[in-house]
């Protein structure tokens, strides 16, 4: 019999459905608004929307909101918020319950925006400002960003499309694929491919630099781009398929040139990849 309970409790343990929680809260703001916002590891969803004022939803399966399961701290200050949503440091749960927090932001379409979560994907489009998204171990998708750009994954993919403005984009063990219309340009993965595309607009207000230490590059620019080319790989092929000036090297591993009369330094390393330059 009591073999019989204990069965009965795991299978309804397995097959229950999970507890879910929900916290929103609308932020008034005046002028343009500045969101910090720390979580664990949850998955952050980023859109806007036309109100003048930070809008926030967290949703829970398995944690309940409170004391002792997920803490919110919520300090406005102005049009700044500064937004923290924690996980108990301790939990028993033997693999049957299914946990998960999601954090659902709306913000105006001109914001400043610094996100930070150490293991869930982060979403954000469409939106210009100051823009800073750091996961220690989640994908990354950005549309339609616009301003100062920073985008960063210790492991996962990045995808970024729309983009305008300066962009430093790292993973440290991931792909990347981005496209927009830059003036500053800094990417680069530990492990991965990296495929850019600079739209029709694009050019160089300081040095680019694309880097992977073992994956190929791939850069896609406008025929007009200037540029002075400094390419290397340990090993793989170099194809540029537009007209270069030749300055020093060319070779199969490293090339030096210039485009469209040169320019700005356009710097490209794989430690173990092939590097691509073709026009759009």
């Amino acid at each position: 019999m009591l073999r019989l309970s204990c069965a009965l409790l795991l299978s309804l343990a397995v097959a229950g459905p999970a507890a879910a929680d929900t916290w929103e809260k609308t932020f008034a703001t005046a002028g343009t608004p500045d969101l910090r916002l720390v979580a664990d590891d949850a998955s952050v969803h980023v859109a806007t929307w036309d109100r003048a004022a930070i809008g926030v939803r967290v949703t829970t399966v398995g944690w309940q909101i409170g004391p002792r399961g997920v803490h919110i701290a919520a300090v406005p200050s102005g049009d700044r918020l500064d937004l923290e949503v924690r996980e108990p440091h301790f939990r028993l749960d033997f693999g049957w319950t299914r946990r998960s927090v999601l954090v659902e932001v709306r913000l105006p379409a001109k914001a400043d925006l610094d996100v930070r979560t150490g293991d869930g994907n982060i979403t954000v489009a469409p939106l210009a400002g100051n823009i800073r998204l750091h996961t220690g171990d989640g994908d990354m998708d950005a549309d339609r960003l616009s301003g100062t750009l920073e985008l960063t994954t210790g492991d996962g993919h990045v995808r970024a499309r729309g983009l305008d403005g300066a962009l430093r984009a790292h993973a440290g063990d991931g792909p990347m694929e981005i496209e927009g219309r830059f003036e500053g340009l800094e990417v680069g993965t530990g492990d991965g491919s990296v495929v850019v595309t600079a739209s029709e607009g694009s050019r160089l207000a300081a040095a680019w630099e694309m880097e992977s230490g073992d994956g190929r590059l791939v850069l896609r620019i406008p025929r007009t781009l200037k540029a002075d080319l400094d390419i290397h790989t340990g090993d793989g092929r170099i194809d540029v398929e537009l007209p270069l000036e030749v300055a020093g090297t060319f070779g199969r591993s490293t090339v030096r040139g210039r485009l469209n009369g040169g320019g700005p330094p356009l710097r490209m390393r794989s430690g173990d990849g092939a590097i691509r330059i073709e026009p759009i």
